[in-house]
């Protein structure tokens, strides 16, 4: 029986005389590989934690980015455009307390904290780059409905063109 190694043939005597005199060489590097495969496996394990992590903030502003952008899209002379929108502070949640003359303990209700009320960050700016932002009319109807939908000053919304 002829085996290849390396673009060399190699009978099977000498195959098995190769194999005994780099044994160690081999199950070296036969480890390495192994530990190679649980190292992967172990970062792709952690990808797949991180991604089941909710982040409530950023859920809410590529949200509403995105809500935005398909609804100025539609408008007509606004066409293709990107939007960038800034935030003052972050999420306040309020939640319901049993105060006494000793402590103050949060209310649970099966378990969990009655939340009263929750508070979402302040929109600090909106930037709307799109193809008609050159225009006029398109920039005032655009500063318009972004202000009233986040009510917001016309001040803190920039409108561009888009290249």
């Amino acid at each position: 029986m002829i085996i290849f190694y390396w673009g060399k043939e190699m009978r099977k005597d000498k195959f098995a005389d190769f194999i005994k005199k780099n044994f160690t060489l081999i199950m070296i590097g036969a480890a390495a590989l192994a530990c190679l495969l649980l190292l992967a496996d172990t970062f792709k394990g952690n990808e797949q934690v991180d991604e089941k992590i909710v982040d409530p903030e950023n859920t809410y502003a590529v949200t509403a980015k995105n809500e935005l952008k398909s609804i100025l899209e539609k408008i007509e002379g606004v066409g293709t455009c990107e939007i960038m929108i800034t935030f003052e502070g972050g999420f306040e949640n309020n939640y319901a307390q049993d105060i006494s003359e000793e402590k103050t303990e949060y209310t649970v209700v099966g378990g969990e904290t009655v939340l009263i009320s929750k508070k979402t960050p302040e929109i600090a700016g909106v930037l709307v780059v799109c193809r008609g932002g050159d225009k006029s009319s398109v920039k005032n109807e655009v500063t318009d409905i972004v202000s009233r939908l986040f009510g917001i000053d016309k001040i803190k919304i920039s409108v561009s063109k888009l290249r």
